[in-house]
Order: C-alpha cells, then sequence, then structure tokens
C-alpha cells in the first residue's frame, strides 16, 4: 500500500513539472532572483528535465533591468541549483550550464541592422559569486574555428 501511494505521488510530481504550471509559477521566481545578482534575463518556456535539472527555453540576457539592449540570446540554458534549498523557496544557483546550444552576441544593437555573432554546438560552465560570473572550459564554433574560453566576467552592479 505504501508503494503504490508512493508511487502515485512520485506521478503526480512528474506530472505537475511537465505542465506548464511548473513554469510559470518559477518564471518569475527565478528572474526576480537573478536580477538581485545582477544578472538580468528573460526565457520563454522553464521545465523540469529529469536528467538535466531546471532548463530555461530562448534565453535572451540583458545590460540592465529595464531589458532594452539584449547582450546574448541562448536558445537552452541549464540552471544548477542546490534542489534542496530550492524546494524551500531558497534560491541557491550553483552554477550555469551550457550543452551543445547556440549563442547569438549582437556587436551593435543599437544599430539600425545590428551585426551579430553566431557561436555554434557551444558547451560552457559557468558559476556566479559575488558579481562575477567565472566561466570554465567554454567551447564552441565561430564561423568554422572551434574555440576553448575560460574567464572570469564581471557583472553590471546590481
Amino acid at each position: 500500500m505504501i508503494k503504490l501511494v508512493l508511487a502515485s505521488g512520485l506521478l503526480a510530481g512528474v506530472i505537475y513539472v511537465s505542465t506548464d504550471a511548473f513554469g510559470t509559477s518559477w518564471r518569475e521566481f527565478v528572474i526576480k532572483e537573478m536580477a538581485g545578482r545582477g544578472l538580468h534575463l528573460d526565457f520563454d518556456r522553464l521545465i523540469l528535465n529529469p536528467i538535466g535539472g531546471i532548463v530555461a527555453r530562448e534565453v535572451r540576457v540583458f545590460a540592465d533591468a529595464d531589458h532594452k539592449q539584449v547582450l546574448v540570446a541562448i536558445d537552452r540554458l541549464n540552471l544548477d541549483f542546490n534542489f534542496g534549498n530550492l524546494l524551500e523557496k531558497q534560491f541557491v544557483l550553483e552554477g550555469l550550464e551550457l550543452s551543445h546550444t547556440n549563442v547569438t552576441l549582437p556587436v551593435d544593437p543599437e544599430s539600425a541592422s545590428p551585426t551579430v555573432i553566431q557561436i555554434e554546438d557551444l558547451s560552457a560552465r559557468a558559476f556566479l559569486s559575488e558579481g562575477r560570473l567565472e566561466l570554465q572550459q567554454a567551447e564552441g564554433t565561430l564561423s568554422g574555428i572551434v574555440l576553448s574560453v575560460s574567464g572570469e566576467l564581471l557583472l553590471p552592479p546590481k
């Protein structure tokens, strides 16, 4: 009997996180908490992937809270949270992960016809801490050239 109750609860949980109700309820929470860390973003959809964690789709990272200038557009971004704290609505983002995704970087977004840099098949791991974004082993392809980059970016003030 206990196994049936646990299995039913697990099935209900899986159904909930695969619906739009999960994405809608957590979307605003994630956007607000990321802005509090100096990272202003928006995305079209948020899903829970049992293997990849929480995944944001069609992500746009902005220069400021007004969302006027897009710094980066990413088709898929894995958000690596401490799930124990997340269930208690305590936001502990341990990292960001890009896995074989495409990234668009506008060169001059205020131009009438902005030029963009397209990086394909990008995989990277990044960690947020105290106004910095530490990038570890970012690898992707830019115009047929395979790039490998590591470094640290200073985020704009909150």
